[in-house]
């Protein structure tokens, strides 16, 4: 083509071509309602050379690649629009919309489908089938919600310059994706597909939403975003040693399976609900910052929760509720006084590098090696109903400053020992320790406060005072 072809006037009428070889153009641009090109046995355009159309139609069938460059807003028609086995379709606006009005591609066999619009990308029916496909919007939406743009890749490249709706049937790698500052990036999976994250997702300020039909995984990359939403349908939601990576203010986790994320800064676990499957682990890291539980984490179904801050650990509201429970803050507090920790666990292992605040509203056991806070900080742990079991040491030396223990019930324990300057024992309708070797409760403390509804055996290791004791028996000091 060494000049322009025009059908009547402005854009009325329709441009048709249909070569036994190639399309190609040297100069000039294909102007009409409508524009069908076809090449039988070679290239529509080439890289770098586009066919230049202004078109308010496209069809396209090539035995090879296809690039086109249209002037305004365009539709994608026809019942199939197809380029060659392992070729590329590549169309781009320079002003105006892609619109997706027909199935795109035929199958895995083509390579890449690339659509590049000044402005945005919507769909009124139809797919974009490819190995691979390449989505970028300059000025607006791709998609739209609840009017996604529905893909069949194995690999999707999605960059906006608004908003990101798109459904992929079928497992789908995320190479890379984008979206406006303030706005959603959302990947949805159908067809029990996978999304694996193979590169950064930024939607800064904004929400990045994955909701995979299987699971989520991560072979590299981050997503960056105000508040990112991860849902798995059938799988985990990344793995232990390989979690997904997030850099966000804001987080809430739907998974069937295990979930395991790490955030670059402090985070608030947002949403009227947190949840995995039913016997497995969520674990929420922060290589810095703190975690903030802002909502309810789990059900009693759930396995264990495990947040390991770089900084504290605090709530403002709702509850942790799982069979374990392990918090771990790296430079702060574990809740504060008057602001407690909330948590709805059978057993508790904490290990904190200042206070630690924690309320139970059940009967709880604190595991471990080693419980232990800070150097002269506080460990206290109540329960609104249920008793407090001990079984392991708590307190690592005398250093610790207070250990408070407060059950609604009764103290018991069954190994270990309770060891800081400080410990405070108080149950509320039952006893402190028991009657017989062994049943007593371990202490190491320089001063004892014992306060216990009805009896109180402890034994300490060491010369102690004893600042207070209370019984609706008797206390025995061993």
């Amino acid at each position: 083509m060494a000049g322009n072809v025009i059908a009547g006037s402005g854009t009325i009428g329709t441009v048709s071509l249909n070569a036994a070889g190639a399309i190609i153009e040297n100069t000039g641009t294909l102007t009409g309602s409508g524009v069908t090109l076809v090449s039988n046995a070679g290239n529509v355009g080439a890289s770098g050379n586009a066919i230049n159309t202004a078109a308010s139609t496209l069809s396209v069938t090539s035995a090879g690649n296809a690039y086109i460059s249209n002037n305004g807003t365009v539709s994608l028609t026809g019942s199939n629009i197809t380029v060659g086995s392992g070729d590329t379709l590549s169309l781009a606006t320079t002003s105006g919309n892609i619109n997706i009005a027909g199935n795109v591609g035929s199958g895995s066999s083509i390579s890449n489908i690339i659509l590049s619009a000044a402005s945005a990308i919507t769909e009124t029916t139809g797919t974009l089938t490819a190995a691979n496909i390449t989505l970028s919007s300059g000025s607006g939406d791709i998609g739209t919600n609840g009017a996604a743009v529905t893909t069949a890749a194995s690999n999707l490249s999605i960059n906006s310059g608004g908003n990101a709706y798109v459904s992929n049937a079928g497992t789908v790698s995320l190479t890379s994706g984008s979206a406006a500052s303030g706005d959603t990036f959302s990947l949805v999976t159908t067809n029990s597909g996978n999304i694996a994250v193979a590169g950064n997702v930024t939607a800064t300020s904004g929400t990045i939403a994955l909701n995979a039909a299987g699971a989520i995984t991560e072979t590299t990359g981050t997503l960056t975003s105000g508040t990112v939403n991860l849902t798995s349908g059938s799988g985990n939601i990344g793995a232990n040693g390989n979690a997904i990576n997030t850099a966000a203010s804001n987080f809430s986790i739907n998974s069937n399976g295990s979930a395991y994320i790490s955030n670059n800064g402090s985070v608030t676990l947002t949403g009227s609900n947190f949840n995995v499957g039913s016997g497995d682990i969520l674990s929420i890291a922060t290589t810095s910052g703190s975690i903030a539980v802002d909502g309810n984490v789990g059900s009693g179904s759930i396995g264990s929760i495990i947040l390991n801050a770089a900084n504290a650990i605090t709530e403002t509201t709702g509850t942790l509720t799982a069979t374990n429970i392990t918090l771990t803050s790296g430079t702060g507090d574990i809740g504060a006084i008057g602001a407690a920790i909330n948590t709805g666990t059978a057993n508790l292992s904490v290990t904190s590098a200042g206070n630690t605040y924690i309320s139970n509203n059940a009967s709880i056991v604190l595991t471990g090696s080693t419980i232990a806070v800070g150097s002269g900080d506080t460990l206290s742990l109540a329960t609104t109903s249920g008793n407090i079991g001990i079984n392991g040491n708590v307190g690592g030396s005398s250093s610790i400053g207070t250990i408070a223990l407060n059950a609604a019930n009764a103290i018991i324990e069954v190994s270990g020992t309770l060891t800081a300057t400080n410990v405070n024992l108080a149950s509320g309708t039952s006893s402190i320790g028991s009657s017989g070797s062994g049943n007593a409760i371990n202490t190491a403390a320089t001063n004892l406060s014992v306060n216990s509804g009805t009896n109180a055996y402890v034994s300490n290791a060491g010369s102690t005072s004893l600042t207070s004791s209370s019984a609706g028996s008797a206390t025995y000091l061993i």
